[in-house]
Parts: C-alpha cells; sequence; structure tokens
C-alpha cells in the first residue's frame, strides 16, 4: 500500500475556489481501480490550508492517478488559486 498527502495553500482570496477544485476531484478520484480511500481536508484555524490523504494499493495507483485527466485538469484550474506550490510526499507503511 501506497500513502500519500497532499498540502495544499490557497491565496487568501481563494479558499472557495480551490474547494470546488476538490469537490469536482473527489468522485472520479475515488473512482479509480487503485484508490482505497481519498479525503480532503482544510484546517480548523487556517481555512486556505489544505490536506489530502490517499491510500492506494501501490505505486502504480499513484502514478496512474497523477497521469489522469480530472488531476491534471485539477492542477490547470488550482494551481493559479495556490499561494506557493504544493507539497506531494509519498509514503509506505513501516509497522
Amino acid at each position: 500500500m501506497r500513502t500519500v498527502i497532499g498540502r495544499f495553500v490557497a491565496r487568501p482570496d481563494q479558499c472557495d475556489a480551490l474547494r470546488r477544485v476538490f469537490d469536482e476531484l473527489l468522485a472520479p478520484t475515488r473512482a479509480e481501480p487503485g484508490c482505497i480511500r481519498y479525503e480532503v481536508f482544510v484546517r480548523a484555524d487556517r481555512p486556505n490550508e489544505f490536506v489530502t490523504v490517499e491510500y492506494w494499493h501501490d505505486a502504480a495507483a499513484v502514478e496512474a492517478h497523477m497521469a489522469s485527466a480530472h488531476v491534471a485538469r485539477a492542477f490547470e484550474h488550482g494551481g493559479p488559486l495556490l499561494a506557493a506550490a504544493p507539497e506531494i510526499v509519498a509514503y509506505e507503511r513501516v509497522a
């Protein structure tokens, strides 16, 4: 299994717009064959900071997800809304 955590910081005036981008990403991502779980969170004390927590069957599933049309669309629409480059890190379970 592969876990991916992404951190995205919206420009302060673009929080709602970035939330809509994530809303559009949920259904097609969750329908991907390698997706075990995909969730999006907003930080309680910073409404412009979002985190994705993703569980995938394997690295190939993550690669397929990142190469999908819906992810490309999300980066195209969401990229200009960000205050900084996203941080996306893959992890492997050790225990």
